[in-house]
């Protein structure tokens, strides 16, 4: 199996990351924010967060779960 190249981000021209959806691209930051996803990824990612359901929810809903 081998493991393909990151998709690119449409509007910033580089590789999708989480910390590039999270803290650097525009593209999602009004989604970010109307799921309550602060752009501090450390704190969102915590193991004990109470944002796990809605992370889930905004890669969903953004069709990020499988380019991630």
């Amino acid at each position: 199996m081998s493991r393909s190249p990151p998709p690119i981000c449409p509007t910033c021209q580089i590789p999708i990351s989480i910390l590039h959806i999270f803290t650097d691209c525009p593209m999602y930051s009004s989604s970010l924010s109307y799921y309550n996803l602060l752009p501090d990824i450390e704190l969102v990612l915590q193991e004990t967060s109470q944002h796990i359901p809605n992370i889930f929810r905004f890669l969903q809903a953004n069709n990020l779960h499988n380019k991630i």
